[in-house]
């Protein structure tokens, strides 16, 4: 069986009982789906879409970019819905006692956390200034089973050193686009990338919004694509 590479971030172009119905085509084709807090309080106004994410029978990846004390780190993952098993932790340079938290909590409940490094000044490939927020990871790695990180599409450079590092932690990298969505203009994202660069760089999971393919032929093609990089 071809081992899921897409997560389809939920865009708020959507309509949530729109996405969730569009979902149930593409369910057994993806890895998971991501949900923002904006999306999941839109979401929460239309209370049977919501009920209904357990029933679609998919992961979800919150990305909740939680950064708070270590208690309510914890406390904020203890209440996740069961649906949900991948979420974001920011990791800052005073906040290592937080992630563990979160990564403790998250362990017991079979949750992967992907962390984002706080430090975004470096430029692409400048490893000495991310260099202690790969250490960090490899650290957690260490003491965890379910590190993840959020590898941008501009640090995939950083890619084999990282793995290096820390090789059990999966990748996760956004502003991913298909081909003919590359000329088209994102404000919403620095720098993007095509979903076979991704795999090519030795990335794991490829994160898809707007540029989702519009059919479900077209996603199995593009599944079976990445699987042949």
């Amino acid at each position: 069986m071809t081992q899921r590479k897409i997560v389809w971030a939920a865009d708020t172009h959507m309509h949530p009982k729109e996405f969730f119905d569009k979902l149930d085509e593409y369910k057994d084709l993806i890895h998971s789906v991501k949900i923002n807090s904006y999306f999941y309080f839109l979401a929460s106004k239309f209370p049977l879409t919501l009920r209904a994410t357990d029933l679609h029978g998919c992961d979800y990846m919150f990305d909740l970019k939680l950064y708070d004390t270590p208690k309510t780190t914890a406390a904020t993952v203890e209440a996740l819905p069961n649906c949900v098993k991948y979420i974001t932790l920011v990791w800052a340079e005073d906040n290592d006692a937080s992630v563990e938290a979160g990564l403790r909590a998250a362990q017991d409940r079979g949750v992967v956390c992907f962390l984002v490094n706080r430090l975004t000044s470096a430029p692409p490939g400048t490893i000495d200034q991310t260099a202690k927020f790969y250490n960090v990871v490899a650290d957690m790695a260490n003491k965890f089973d379910n590190v993840g990180v959020v590898l941008p599409a501009d640090r995939l450079v950083d890619l084999e050193f990282l793995k290096n590092k820390a090789p059990s932690v999966v990748t996760l990298t956004p502003g991913v686009k298909i081909d003919n969505f590359l000329s088209q203009d994102y404000s919403d994202q620095k720098v993007v990338t095509t979903p076979q660069d991704v795999v090519r760089a030795g990335g794991d999971l490829i994160v898809l919004g707007r540029s989702m393919p519009d059919t479900r032929e077209d996603l199995i093609q593009l599944e079976r694509s990445l699987s042949n990089e």
